[in-house]
Formats: structure tokens, C-alpha cells, sequence
């Protein structure tokens, strides 16, 4: 394997080439507020830990310029570019090997930051689906519904399609996707419906991904022995055996949302560590076979 593609300065100078040189896609929707070269200067573009090998390095610039220059777009919430810092999705989104033309599910999507980021990896060509389960979006007040809908409000990301269904409800409308999403979800799940609901809901989520499917889940580390339920956060290897006792297999780990400093004796909610937490990263795929 070639070292220098992974240097950061190799990324830099893609970037550079890749924006000055070629012209806006016609299957992305058209940033009106910025250039599309005006990406976020203090988030340079750099390889996602455990790059997969699947992915190229040109694929990977590709995949995170778009994602990152859709935080410029008439219609985005302010509150997004804001989390953009320590939530890296371009990055994580990248190294999952999510790029154009993709089928995705975000599960759980509430208020839909994470289902936008994926609308501009997967572009035109690709299908969103905005998850939620009935209900949900009608916690705090309403304001995640309220979000979501703004945010898709005039057709402006008309690649993703919001739907409220339970999750057994999920194989009757869908199948052969690409991938799905579990951002910051898992936790909750698991604590609220029981272990025996949460691998009904993997087992359904296993049956509307095509072989060779996958499901990234991204969650709040939490260690055997602490009150994780309360703390909002799980530990990982609840999260592993669950996947494995749903046929899955665990295909790469990232420690790209490592956060030494995090506390994990600590709720989420913290303010000493609220948006600081560590934050575990988990490809499972669906066999081939």
C-alpha cells in the first residue's frame, strides 16, 4: 500500500485539484450560499482512521468534499455546521465507504443531521431514507419533526424520503439496500425496548440490506460495571454480540471519534463532557453468501 496517500498534505492538494479543476456534478443539488471551493478551512480534508480498502484514496476526497461542502447549502440549520467540528461525518461517512449512488437508511434519524450528510455523499443518483419510529419525532416538544421538516421543506435534498414505521414494519416496504445507520441510537434502543426487541429490530434491519449490506453504528462509549443506562451511553461489546447473534459479521472498527479525555462515568449530558464523549465506531456487514 502506497503510504503517501494516506498523508494528509496528499489530501490537501486533491482537494485543491479537485475543486479547481472540475465543475459542479449535475446529479448533486446546487450550493446557493458559498462556492462550492469554500469548504471549511479549519476542517481540512484528511484519511478516516481504518480506511477501507474497498475505498480509494480519490474516492475518499470525493466522498468527504461533498459531504463537507453541503454544510454551505440555503436551508441548512445553522446548529448543524456547529456539531460538524466533533461529529466528523464526512470522515466517518468516508471510511464507511458510503459514496455516490448508494441506497441508505438512516435509522433513527430525528431531526435528520446525519440523513443530509448521507443525501450529499450518495447524491441524486442515490436514496436517504430518513427513519423514524412513530412517534419520536414528536419528543421534545416536537422539535426534531419540526427540524425535519424544515429541512426538507421545497424538495431541497429530494433524494431522501422521511418515513415513521416501527421497525418490524421496515421489510415490508424495503429491501437490497446498500446500507444503514445507527448514529447515537443504539443505547437507546436497547435500554427502552430490552435486549429480546433489539435484536428484532437487527434481525429486521438484516433483511432489507442486499448481501454484502452493512450497518455502520456509531454510539457513546459506556464500560461493563457503570450505570450506562442512566449515563446514556453502551458498551461496545453488548453492541458487537448483539450484532453477531443477528448474523452479522463485524468487518473494521474506527477509533476515528476517539476522546481520551471522556469520562464514561459521566452522562452524556454532562456539561464537562457533553459533546466530548468517546464514541465508538462499528461496520457490520451482512455475508454474501
Amino acid at each position: 500500500m502506497n503510504k503517501t496517500l494516506f498523508h494528509p498534505q496528499y489530501y490537501l492538494a486533491l482537494l485543491i485539484l479537485l475543486v479547481a479543476c472540475s465543475k459542479q456534478a449535475p446529479n448533486e443539488p446546487q450550493p446557493t450560499q458559498k462556492s462550492p471551493s469554500q469548504v471549511d478551512s479549519s476542517q481540512p480534508i484528511s484519511p478516516p482512521v481504518g480506511l477501507s480498502h474497498s475505498t480509494s484514496a480519490t474516492e475518499t476526497a470525493q466522498i468527504q468534499i461533498r459531504v463537507q461542502r453541503g454544510f454551505y447549502v440555503d436551508g441548512r440549520p445553522a446548529s448543524d455546521l456547529e456539531a460538524h467540528a466533533r461529529r466528523k461525518p464526512e470522515q466517518v461517512i468516508a471510511w464507511a465507504g458510503i459514496t455516490e449512488g448508494m441506497e441508505i437508511i438512516d435509522l433513527d434519524a430525528t431531526g435528520g443531521y446525519y440523513s443530509e450528510n448521507l443525501a450529499w455523499a450518495v447524491g441524486l443518483d442515490g436514496w436517504v431514507i430518513a427513519h423514524n419510529t412513530p412517534g419520536a419525532l414528536d419528543l421534545r416538544g416536537g422539535s426534531n419533526r419540526s427540524t425535519l421538516e424544515k429541512r426538507l421543506q421545497h424538495n431541497r435534498l429530494p433524494q431522501i424520503e422521511a418515513v415513521e414505521m416501527d421497525y418490524s414494519q421496515l421489510a415490508d416496504k424495503f429491501d437490497e439496500l446498500h446500507g444503514a445507520t445507527m448514529v447515537n441510537a443504539f443505547h437507546d434502543l436497547y435500554y427502552s425496548q430490552g435486549e429480546s426487541a433489539t435484536l428484532q429490530a437487527l434481525h429486521s434491519i438484516y433483511q432489507i440490506l442486499a448481501p454484502s449490506g452493512f450497518l455502520l453504528l456509531v454510539d457513546h462509549l459506556g464500560q461493563t460495571g457503570n450505570n450506562n443506562d442512566e449515563l446514556h451511553r453502551i458498551d461496545p461489546d453488548i453492541a458487537r454480540d448483539l450484532l453477531e447473534r443477528s448474523g452479522f459479521t463485524i468487518s473494521e472498527e474506527s477509533d476515528l471519534l476517539a476522546r481520551p479525555e471522556d469520562n464514561p462515568e459521566l452522562s452524556i449530558f454532562d456539561a464537562r463532557v457533553r459533546g466530548k464523549t468517546h464514541r465508538f465506531i462499528l461496520k457490520a456487514v451482512k455475508p454474501a453468501g
